[in-house]
């Protein structure tokens, strides 16, 4: 196995070389390519020139290349004129000009990778730095990473166009009209269509009205109802009740057994039938609890695409928002809630799933009168 970097010199010169000759192959190049993504760093420095020229609206050619290479005491650093004129006289099949991209693109992008590696193996040794610190930093950087080099350029009102009218054509076969995660609450569904990919919903209500109860009895309906008849997982974060707790009240609302009797196993031999059939449908439900009073957004997040990459992870319960740390240092409240809502929606788009957090409504607007007096988180 080579140590050598991943790079293919032939490919940038074929790239360069079609600029050469048909300069308009800059416009695709431009969206593509950027100037590190050269191996040769001759290739980087004529490159970068053609792309000052073209940000400028200057005329690309031979001429324009050389003088602005020489404005910069760079002419003679990348072989002068003969290079230029080497590269320009290869001719290689315009064509292909896309695959001589994708070929530059894609060493760049091992290149990449491989001095990232680098960068967490250093951070490694960092003895201020804790180990899920150091994962969720790992984590973040690799992510960071293929979403830079993931092109998103514009898209063409016409193709956007159709693929609205596809979905609204599928959406009118959908005879229950739920367009996402059906919660199991019809006039919910109404309203919502069901909770949709990449949606941060935030559920708010005073404290000891039901908010964690409406939560628990909708993890129950999403993993056990769906409108496709197939598995949809749920994880619940509860940062207020432990694990056995919320069992308690999904073996509870799915016996029909009031939760006092279940916790003192004060039951009848008929009641205890009910306990377990409802324990046996809850085992095969595909449910995942965690109830680590700590949590920041961090360790959420790293928690979930674990679960996504286990094809685990349709839809994130929080219970509840102001119990999440975000790791950063907010000057009140209002701010640190701000911050890890923020985040949350983040991760909603990041793994393409709805994520529901519960959150305290402030007793303090009880205080206030007239306009003053409105719901605040």
């Amino acid at each position: 196995m080579s140590n050598k970097m991943p790079q293919n010199i032939l490919a940038e010169q074929n790239v360069l070389s079609c600029i050469l000759n048909e300069p308009g192959f800059v416009n695709s190049s431009a969206d593509q390519l950027e100037v590190r993504d050269f191996y040769e760093v001759s290739h980087q420095l004529i490159y970068d020139a053609i792309i000052n020229l073209y940000e400028k609206g200057d005329s690309i050619n031979l001429i324009s290349i050389a003088t602005t290479l020489a404005n910069k005491n760079n002419l003679v650093k990348v072989g002068g004129l003969d290079y230029l004129n080497e590269l320009n006289d290869m001719m290689p099949a315009v064509d292909y000009f896309e695959n001589y991209l994708t070929l530059v693109k894609d060493n760049a992008t091992k290149r990449a990778v491989i001095n990232l590696a680098a960068k967490i193996a250093k951070d490694g040794y960092d003895t201020n730095m804790s180990a899920a610190d150091y994962i969720d930093l790992a984590q973040e950087d690799i992510f960071k990473l293929s979403e830079h080099r993931r092109t998103s350029g514009f898209r063409s009102v016409t193709e956007i166009t159709e693929e609205y009218l596809t979905k609204t054509e599928q959406n009118r076969e959908n005879k229950r009209r739920i367009l996402g995660i059906a919660s199991g609450y019809s006039n919910l569904d109404r309203i919502t269509y069901g909770f949709k990919e990449e949606e941060f919903i935030i559920l708010a209500a005073r404290p000891s009205v039901g908010k964690s109860a409406f939560a628990i009895n909708l993890a129950l309906n999403i993993a056990k109802r769906n409108p496709k008849g197939e598995d949809v997982s749920v994880a619940i974060f509860s940062l207020e009740m432990s694990n056995d707790q919320i069992v308690s009240r999904m073996i509870a609302k799915l016996s029909g057994i009031n939760s006092y009797k279940l916790i003192t196993g004060q039951l009848k031999p008929e009641e205890w039938a009910r306990v377990n059939t409802a324990s046996e449908a809850l085992k095969r439900m595909p449910i995942f609890f965690d109830d680590s009073a700590a949590s920041t957004v961090q360790d959420v997040r790293a928690k979930c695409r674990k679960l996504k990459q286990e094809n685990k992870l349709d839809f994130v319960i929080i219970d509840y928002l102001q119990l999440l740390d975000s790791s950063e240092r907010s000057s009140n409240r209002q701010e640190a809630v701000s911050k890890v809502s923020r985040r949350l929606k983040l991760m909603a788009k990041e793994l393409k799933v709805p994520v529901l957090a519960l959150s305290q409504l402030s007793r303090s607007v009880e205080t206030k009168s007239g306009e003053e007096k409105k719901p605040m988180l």
